[in-house]
């Protein structure tokens, strides 16, 4: 029969269908265990990758911790050597300050030395008139009336003879100092002493008149030496 399939050919046909599937079949799994061990094999590369990865990011993360660190000290370093920096400007301009201060008040005391050195040149030269004064009247009054005029450091001795007719050598006198801002005199000792002394010193001082109480003193002396008699 012609159409009749052949269970032989049949078979062949399937034997070369099945082998044709294993080979297929043995390919496919081939190319998955391939695959699978490019993938174990990337996987594990990835893995040692990621590790090291890892590893880097850590030792980046440690250094960026030390470098903020770092920058923080520094900060705070800087502003510590700010507040040093605006100390010591504020200090310079205290001292700044006060040497100004301190320059006006030597201008002052410079200002006070020289006219205190110009009434000291006024004294003096007030003094020295005033003992020019002394020294024309110890002339005039040593030759008419024994007047001996004996400087001591703060005072003038006037000192007189020919007082006592009975010892024209016996000596009598008074000690007179310049004081005050108006130089006025004022008698220190009297020897012997004189009554009604102090009339004669306030006379003195309302007429300014040193010859007319040298006079005065040298009348009361006789009045004293004649008393005695």
């Amino acid at each position: 029969m012609a159409n009749a399939i052949s269970l032989q050919e049949l078979e062949q046909e399937l034997t070369r269908t099945r082998g044709m599937f294993e080979h297929w079949s043995a390919g496919i799994l081939t190319r998955a265990q391939e695959c699978n061990a490019s993938h174990i094999s990337k996987l594990r590369a990835g893995k040692g990758e990621l590790t090291a990865l890892n590893e880097r990011y850590q030792h980046a993360e440690k250094q960026a911790a030390q470098v903020r660190q770092q920058m923080a000290q520094d900060t705070e370093h800087e502003q510590e050597l700010q507040e040093r920096a605006d100390a010591l400007v504020a200090e310079q301009q205290l001292l700044q300050k006060r040497l100004m201060q301190l320059q006006q008040e030597l201008d002052s005391e410079a200002d006070a030395v020289q006219q205190l050195a110009a009434e000291v040149a006024g004294k003096q030269a007030e003094h020295s008139r005033t003992v020019s004064h002394l020294d024309q009247l110890h002339n005039a009054y040593q030759q008419c009336l024994g007047l001996r005029l004996i400087s001591g450091e703060s005072e003038l001795y006037l000192e007189f003879t020919q007082i006592d007719p009975q010892q024209p050598e016996r000596p009598f006198g008074f000690a007179v100092t310049v004081v005050g801002d108006d130089n006025r005199y004022t008698v220190t000792r009297c020897e012997p002493e004189v009554e009604g002394r102090q009339q004669l010193e306030a006379a003195l001082l309302r007429r300014h008149d040193f010859g007319g109480f040298v006079r005065a003193m040298r009348q009361q002396f006789r009045q004293i030496a004649a008393a005695e008699q």
